[in-house]
């Protein structure tokens, strides 16, 4: 089975999501010869059409979560 030539990326451009994964994607990207296809997501029109609620608007746990997590896979990919 031969792999894709290229990676679309459906990124949100706020997220510190992607930013955490730009390392990662680049080595990917270099070391399979891979071409980056950057596909921007408006992810409060998203929202907007499931229900979901911002960040801002969600319960407190949840977002005091939301930057635990950021802060750990921050200190595992040493960023």
């Amino acid at each position: 089975m031969k792999m894709k030539d290229s990676i679309n990326f459906y990124m949100v451009t706020i997220s510190p999501w992607v930013y955490l994964s730009l390392n990662r994607l680049k080595k990917l990207i270099d070391d399979y010869h891979l071409t980056l296809n950057i596909k921007p997501i408006d992810i409060f029109d998203i929202f907007k059409t499931y229900g979901t609620k911002g960040v801002k608007d969600r319960p407190k746990p949840v977002q005091k979560n939301r930057i635990n997590e950021i802060n750990r896979w921050s200190n595992y990919l040493n960023i």
